[in-house]
């Protein structure tokens, strides 16, 4: 991997960072991203979020929860990886898009944990 690469993904993962820290509180109960419109761009990020977020939950609430390894960095690359994939499969991207995914992921484990608790509540009223 070239530098200019690697000094790349050092400025995303750091601007990254920089998000996490300074990004606004997601309103309690929010477990999906309100999209102002629907896009193809837009639609892949939906589905690969949906598909981690499962992951996700199953993980945590599997016999092994300590089996569950994701931490703000490993996020923040999945997060680079998934705007990157899905700009390519859709032909482009929106900034707009692009900020409120970024935001969304920034608060990762509130999101993560509203989905377990989603699917506690369900397993409740069986």
């Amino acid at each position: 991997m070239s530098c200019g690469v690697r000094s790349l993904r050092g400025g995303i993962v750091f601007a990254w960072v920089i998000l996490l820290t300074l990004a606004a509180p997601v309103p309690e109960g929010a477990a999906q991203i309100a999209w102002d419109r629907t896009s193809p761009f837009q639609g892949c990020l939906a589905a690969d979020l949906d598909e981690w977020l499962r992951v996700q939950v199953q993980i945590l609430t599997s016999e092994d929860p300590a089996s569950w390894r994701a931490d703000d960095r490993t996020v923040a690359k999945w997060t680079v990886d998934a705007l990157a994939s899905c700009k390519a499969k859709a032909g482009g991207s929106d900034e707009a898009a692009e900020k409120r995914f970024m935001k969304y992921m920034a608060h990762w484990r509130e999101n993560v944990q509203d989905a377990v608790d989603h699917l506690r509540q369900g397993d409740k009223r069986d």
